[in-house]
């Protein structure tokens, strides 16, 4: 449900966007934003599907000996790959800026919640 509404969300935005609309989508407030990234964060499946079952089992070959630096090494990579992603999203900002590509992005996301959405409820039914 929550991947279908998200996908509904974003999908209007890139319908009925204009060029004063997409400006206006930075007066989200704090308490809104921390809202908001956490409902996208602790809702999404995939946070848990990657952190417990897939580093989990992938952990659970290891020696315990090894496991700190298994540890060590999964925590840098997620700190690389976050800082790569922040790092050229700064670089491409201008880009991203312009209601064309706000656009793009926003009918992307949505057609991919959906399709996810989609999968998952496909997958439950089977």
């Amino acid at each position: 449900a929550f991947l279908l509404r998200y996908g509904w969300s974003s999908l209007q935005r890139a319908w009925r966007a204009t060029t004063s609309s997409l400006a206006e989508k930075g007066t989200m407030s704090r308490i809104q934003a921390v809202g908001m990234t956490l409902a996208v964060t602790l809702l999404n499946p995939h946070v848990y599907l990657d952190t417990v079952m897939i580093l989990g089992s992938v952990a659970a070959q290891w020696p315990a000996a090894s496991l700190p630096a298994f540890a060590t090494g999964a925590v840098l990579a997620s700190t690389v790959w976050f800082y790569g992603l922040a790092l050229l999203a700064a670089r491409l900002s201008p880009w991203l800026a312009t209601p064309r590509a706000q656009r793009l992005i926003d009918g992307l996301v949505g057609v991919i919640m959906w399709l996810v959405a989609l999968a998952l409820l496909r997958q439950a039914l089977a």
